[in-house]
């Protein structure tokens, strides 16, 4: 009887909510129901939209809203004042507020949002903007400063640029591994490590040169990047290299650019304050905009234009919304929610979204196990309250009929009435559960002993499952009779360890264990054996034919008497052979990178030195510690050289070449250095390596002798060779010129006289005189013994040959007095 009332108590409630008049929206894509504004647009994955106030949050499915609460909010003036709204993945939304980021999860029946991350101590706590990057954690943006999740806390990241702090935000946006950001002026990507920036705007490793300017927004396809600025629209390929650049006034397009979207389709389209524009691509590989189709039921001007999956909403600057396109409703779950309140009262509420119906939507539903027939009903304005319900475990069926389909999509959920207090009904189903439990404790005494047999051979099987996929032997080792016993033994070596405790060794026995490793397994084994110690771990190598195979041993005492000795240890057998030999080629590798005589330097992909070896230091002279964390850099050179030179690294895969730097103490060395790029399975670059050596010594020797080569030894003039090549490059080259032979009279007589030394003096004097002589691109030249040349360059007058030669002679002809002999 009591549950017939209830029925029709429920009907009659239903039939009181019967208003086609006021649930049946003549514009389904329109509301304004909402007193304050609407700041801010998110859709979750049961096709809802979530509308953001600055002081409540609504959740809208095409007729009728729902208010969203904020747990631990007692006061409306502890309510928080909302800024934005972002979708994380399928499972939650999240809040950005004044007092931090809240979280409400999708698959929730209740429409409660719990604080995640708070921010009350910062200075401003206001979060404007919550970013989901793919590598790094949450970000969110307050006023213009970015923030990071750390350990339940947003805290601030400080950004810089060549050591000049990044302020004043207006753009933070991620896409791919990079988080992009623009100051209004310049546009950087941050990679998430550390608070360094790498600026797009000059030339760069990361893209080619950005054009500077305000960023508004980015769109990716597979193939492109799209960057849009307040003057222009800017079209990147998949290497971030520059396609081109399109001044929106080209476009038609006058006033304030403010989003940039992909549409599911693949073209772009594009919100101004004023309109919305559809861009293509012409033929020529122009882009073209057109104006979409005005909207039926607001106007602008316009602050958002949402897109998502199959939604395109358009939010004006009034605080009003129109969906454009929404997911039909048969794509959408129908969302059930019944919750028991402690009085006994139960709240019900049913909804499914749905922006393609003229008519409002027909549900059914039913109580089970109080109702057996459904009631016909319509989406309730209001959550349904229901009273006087026994206690009991309940179930609420509901139904929501698809014209289109003509099909029904139904959702259920359970919930537990139990009120203060005991009745009759209660007491009777009391007996029932005792005596069903007496059935049960009896039906499962029965089936214990067949349930843990099943569950012992469950056990065997997967510890075989588990030994043959570890590849590990184990062996058990009784202390009482000396037995040891093995399971999974190794096909490829089925020898166990001969070390003389588990098994005694005698004098003509031999142990399979290496000499150097049986010492240190013995004493574990006789330390464990006497109860010194309860587990154990060694690592030996054991004989296995021609080869010793590293073996690990791991055992521990799992038995012992009343008096603590032991009697049992079981344990582990496990190759580890190709591990060794793998630690062993690192190991050789490391040793090697770090002790040989090249400089090392390896760089992350944002050539940020990460690791040095012991030949960088002591080429450089900067320690570890000094250099960790810096951009490559060459001193010597200006920005675009460096430049140029990532650029070659990143597209080419190496780059080598000889460049001088300078060491700790200011001295220039000149380098050989190569840098290449070590790509990861995937094909992208995740490290640069660079090797150098100090070539200074050598170039030095190289210089010398080239220097000695051309160089008269005796005079320090050019010599004959020199001449040579000097003239061949002028006749090639068909520069004008003339060429003065002349040699000293009666040299060979004061050479004989007065000895070579006094010969030799002659020369080096007059190669002194004559080098005054001529311009300053004319070159004296010691052709041999004591012939002499002067090469006139790009003259052929004969009255300046003439003057060189006189000259000549005049100096020539002056007095020399060496070691007491005046020469004339």
């Amino acid at each position: 009887m009591r549950a017939l009332t209830i029925t029709l108590v429920c009907l009659v409630f239903s039939l009181a909510l019967f208003n086609p008049t006021c649930q049946a929206h003549d514009n389904p894509h329109v509301t304004q129901q909402i007193s304050a504004p609407i700041i801010d647009i998110e859709t979750g994955p049961r096709g809802f939209i979530w509308l953001a106030t600055s002081q409540a949050l609504y959740r809208f499915d095409g007729s009728t809203l729902r208010e969203v609460q904020f747990s631990n909010v007692l006061q409306p003036q502890d309510l928080p004042q909302l800024h934005c709204l972002t979708r994380r993945k399928n499972d939650a939304l999240l809040i950005g507020s004044d007092k931090g980021i809240y979280q409400l999860p999708f698959a929730s029946s209740a429409l409660e949002a719990s604080m995640r991350l708070s921010s009350e101590h910062l200075l401003d706590a206001r979060i404007h903007q919550i970013a989901m990057p793919q590598s790094t954690p949450l970000l969110a943006v307050n006023k213009h400063t970015l923030l990071v999740e750390h350990q339940g806390e947003l805290l601030p990241q400080p950004l810089q640029y060549d050591d000049e702090p990044i302020r004043n935000l207006h753009f933070v946006k991620p896409v791919g591994d990079w988080t992009w950001l623009g100051d209004g002026k310049q546009v950087y990507v941050w990679d998430g490590l550390g608070s360094n920036l790498f600026k797009l705007t000059i030339d760069n490793p990361v893209t080619e040169k950005l054009p500077p300017g305000q960023l508004v927004d980015i769109a990716e396809t597979d193939h492109v990047l799209y960057l849009l600025y307040t003057d222009k629209l800017v079209r990147l390929d998949q290497r971030y290299r520059l396609i081109d650049e399109t001044p929106l006034t080209n476009l038609g397009i006058a006033d304030l650019p403010l989003q940039l979207n992909v549409m599911p389709s693949g073209e772009l389209k594009l919100l101004t304050q004023a309109k919305l524009y559809e861009l293509s691509l012409t033929p020529s590989g122009q882009f073209s905009a057109t104006q979409t189709a005005r909207t039926k039921h607001i106007k602008g001007p316009w602050s958002q234009h949402y897109v998502s999956g199959q939604f395109e909403i358009l939010l004006n600057t009034k605080g009003y919304i129109e969906v454009l396109h929404a997911p039909p409703t048969s794509d959408n779950a129908l969302w059930v929610s019944a919750e028991a309140a402690p009085s006994g009262q139960v709240n019900i509420d049913y909804a499914i979204a749905s922006f393609d119906l003229e008519q409002p939507q027909m549900f059914e539903y039913r109580i089970e196990p109080l109702q057996t027939t459904w009631q016909k009903t319509f989406q309730p304005l209001q959550t349904l309250s229901l009273k006087n319900l026994e206690d009991g475990q309940y179930t609420l069926d509901v139904r929501a009929y698809l014209p289109e389909q003509d099909s029904w999509v139904s959702a259920s959920q359970s919930f537990t009435v139990k009120a203060n207090g005991f009745t009759a009904m209660h007491y009777l189903s009391m007996i029932i559960v005792l005596l069903a439990l007496a059935i049960l404790f009896i039906f499962l005494l029965l089936k214990r002993k067949a349930r843990a047999y099943h569950k012992l051979t469950e056990a065997h099987t997967s510890l075989h499952q588990l030994l043959n996929g570890t590849q590990q032997q184990v062996w058990h080792w009784n202390l009482v009779n000396s037995e040891v016993e093995r399971v999974h033994i190794w096909s490829h070596c089925p020898h166990f360890p001969l070390d003389g405790v588990r098994f005694g060794l005698g004098q003509s026995d031999q142990s399979n264990v290496h000499p150097d490793d049986i010492g240190e397994l013995t004493a574990a084994l006789e330390q464990v054996k006497s109860g010194h110690i309860s587990h154990y771990q060694c690592t030996y190598r054991i004989k296995n034919g021609q080869q010793w195979l590293w073996v690990l041993e791991r055992g521990e005492l799992v038995a012992a008497e009343t008096s603590g000795k032991p009697i049992k240890v079981q344990g582990t057998l496990s190759d580890i052979s190709d591990i060794i030999n793998s630690d062993e080629r690192i190991d050789m590798l490391a040793t090697s990178l770090t002790n040989i005589s090249d400089g090392i330097c390896i760089f992350d992909r944002f050539f940020r030195k990460r690791e040095i070896n012991t030949a960088y230091e002591r080429i450089t002279g900067y320690q570890r510690e000094q250099v960790i964390g810096q951009a490559f850099a060459l001193p010597h050179y200006d920005r675009d050289f460096t430049d140029q030179i990532k650029h070659t690294v990143l597209r080419e895969g190496s780059w080598s070449g000889e460049v001088t730097d300078f060491n700790a103490d200011g001295a220039e060395l000149l380098l050989e250095l190569t840098l290449d790029a070590v790509r990861n399975d995937s094909g992208e670059i995740k490290l640069i390596v660079a090797s150098f050596s100090d070539i200074t010594e050598r170039r030095n020797t190289e210089n010398e002798l080239r220097r000695l080569s051309n160089t008269d030894s005796l005079t320090g003039l050019p010599n004959r060779s020199y001449f040579q090549v000097s003239h061949s490059n002028l006749v090639r080259k068909r520069v004008a010129h003339a060429l003065l032979l002349f040699d000293l009279d009666d040299f060979k007589r004061i050479n004989d006289s007065l000895g070579h030394e006094v010969g030799d003096e002659l020369l080096c004097r007059v190669a002194d005189r004559l080098a005054e002589l001529g311009r300053r691109q004319d070159t004296l030249y010691r052709l041999g013994g004591d012939e002499f040349g002067i090469l006139i360059e790009d003259n052929t007058d004969i009255n300046v040959i003439s003057t060189i030669a006189q000259q000549v002679n005049t100096e020539i002809a002056k007095a020399y007095r060496i070691k007491g002999h005046e020469i004339a």
